[in-house]
């Protein structure tokens, strides 16, 4: 039963030079910002619908009044939301979108953003290798123009990719990295997904005490600022925390807490995990047929995100993306990469293997049927 890690999609949070509002600032300019922060508000407190409808109302008037700028920002927020909604090829399309504008502006902190985003689309679409290359480009940019925020983001996603393909010493290098700049600036909810992602870790390695330690701090500090999302998250890694411990009540108050945060949020990727544990801790204490009840829910919220994930639109985007990514790159950075390559050898070897197995397997059904022939 696996945990779930928490990769940060960058750029939800204006700087302060996006919220000043200068004297000839038009009224729409400022109506554009009050409903981004707005759309931020309510995208914490859990409440993504109306997040999503807030940020849109900003889009449309941005683009009506020809503020690429703003337009550009709306696209972030919204592509944000959608991902966090599971609605990858949406939230994909808006940050390409954003990134047009940010290039064509030559703003590079905010193009190191979306390479950053659509590094954490991949990295949920269990893509390691796609979402590495995003998340060095932004890397690269980030630590050119010394943003030290984006740099914390950068090195935690690329500490969750590690997780992800099981090496850990490397997944722990870039969370202490991650930390030690959040520790320094004190922004809650950078420490509470620091906090959360050692958690992830330690229940990788089976140490699920030391692990639950950790998710407990997560979740104070998610409570503290309200952020419900967070709370979702956290509430969840403790249930499968719980459920490793064979604590099998404690599981299940934990992940329906989650559950119901969830549900509330509408995000089925945390619903689909929670019936998970919920149908695993009743089926343990003897109650099948409410453990039967939310396998099905199960079923159903992890089809539904398989179909959002299968879609030939994202087949074609995605492969959009990574020819774009492969003209991008050059052999300069990969020298520069170093330990990450290691994600390209990685899947090679795998498929390698898969064509070795494939080779004999097909050799020994040729020898089997040509023997039955001569019998």
């Amino acid at each position: 039963m696996s945990c779930l890690a928490v990769p940060l999609a960058c750029g939800m949070v204006y700087s302060s030079e996006d919220n000043n509002i200068v004297i000839n600032q038009s009224e729409s300019e400022k109506l554009i910002k009050h409903h981004l922060n707005s759309s931020l508000d309510l995208f914490y407190a859990g409440a993504f619908k109306e997040a999503k409808a807030k940020a849109q109302k900003a889009l449309d008037l941005a683009i009506e009044v020809g503020n690429d700028s703003l337009t550009a920002s709306s696209y972030v927020y919204l592509g944000n939301i959608l991902l966090e909604s599971s609605d990858y090829t949406a939230s994909l399309k808006s940050f390409e979108k954003a990134l047009e504008i940010f290039e064509k502006e030559g703003n590079l902190r905010k193009m190191g953003t979306i390479y950053g985003n659509i590094g954490v689309i991949f990295e949920r679409m269990k893509n390691s290798e796609l979402s590495l290359r995003y998340n060095l480009k932004s890397l690269k940019i980030i630590t050119e123009i010394n943003d030290s925020t984006g740099l914390s983001t950068c090195y935690t996603n690329i500490g969750n990719i590690y997780l992800d393909i099981e090496k850990y010493e490397l997944a722990l290098a870039y969370y202490n990295k991650a930390i030690g700049i959040d520790s320094i600036k004190g922004v809650p909810r950078s420490i509470s997904a620091d906090y959360n992602n050692f958690g992830i870790l330690y229940s990788k390695l089976k140490e699920f005490k030391k692990a639950i330690i950790y998710y407990q701090k997560s979740y104070l500090i998610d409570k503290s600022v309200d952020d419900q999302y967070g709370q979702a998250i956290g509430l969840n890694n403790l249930a499968n925390s719980y459920l490793e411990l064979e604590n099998f009540s404690k599981a299940i108050e934990y992940s329906e807490a989650s559950l119901t945060l969830s549900e509330k949020i509408g995000t089925k990727e945390y619903m689909a995990s929670n019936h998970k544990i919920l149908s695993l801790a009743y089926q343990k204490m003897g109650k099948n047929l409410k453990a039967l009840e939310h396998h099905r829910l199960f079923s159903k919220y992890s089809d539904q995100l398989r179909n959002v994930e299968n879609t030939s639109e994202m087949v074609t985007t995605y492969y959009e993306i990574e020819k774009t990514a492969q003209m991008g790159s050059s052999a300069s950075e990969e020298e520069e990469i170093g330990e990450e390559s290691e994600v390209s050898n990685y899947n090679y070897s795998l498929y390698m293997w898969l064509v070795i197995a494939f080779v004999v397997f097909s050799t020994a059904a040729l020898l089997f049927v040509s023997k039955n022939q001569k019998k």
